[in-house]
């Protein structure tokens, strides 16, 4: 019926995650109007494609492939606990180096409602799981968060995996996971005003 879609379990009963992905990226494609070889040649429609998908990155052309593979690729963008945050306590950092947003949970914005728990596709607790930004030494001890908090010289405390030190993110071979090391960076660099 035109002007009329549906997808996941309500287009075709229980079906996996993968497949219900591959449906709403079907959808969304319909109402974007994107004729998607028409994209790969640069077709006009290109800028409204762009558009809407700026935000959340590139979806899968090959909607086939995603579902043999059970590639949940998609969901490497998925930001969800960031758009369900009542008070936007998880930010997506723009990482230069790695290949995806990273989602950076800070702490001194969170009310710990359990709202990005509730929506979280993979069963997570985003505001317990993601690395927390700290804005205090106090706010720090009192959780059990791997995360970082600034510090006064430019070094951050860091805490992973029940290990804690203090580490200068500029230096490469400082012994944090380069992924940690990089978006700690980014959040100094980029997203100051975070750093309270």
């Amino acid at each position: 019926m035109d002007h009329v879609w549906a997808a996941g379990d309500c287009r075709r009963g229980p079906a996996t995650f993968v497949e219900a992905i591959a449906d709403a990226q079907a959808v969304a494609r319909d109402l974007a109007g994107v004729d998607f070889n028409a994209y790969a040649e640069k077709n006009v429609r290109a800028d409204k494609y762009d558009a809407i998908m700026g935000r959340k990155g590139d979806i899968c052309l090959d909607v086939a492939g995603c579902k043999t593979s059970r590639c949940l690729g998609c969901a490497t963008v998925c930001e969800v606990c960031c758009d369900v945050c009542p008070n936007r306590a998880n930010v997506a950092i723009k990482v230069p180096g790695l290949a995806q947003e990273q989602v950076v949970h800070v702490d001194g914005m969170c009310n710990e409602c359990g709202n990005c728990a509730v929506f979280c596709p993979w069963s997570g607790r985003p505001y317990k799981d993601k690395l927390t930004l700290f804005w205090s030494a106090e706010d720090m001890d009192a959780s059990e968060n791997r995360g970082f908090l600034s510090l006064p010289d430019g070094t951050f405390r860091v805490r992973l995996a029940g290990s804690e030190g203090t580490y200068d993110v500029n230096d490469a071979a400082c012994g944090l996971p380069e992924d940690v090391r990089l978006t700690i960076a980014a959040v100094r660099d980029t997203y100051p005003y975070l750093l309270a």
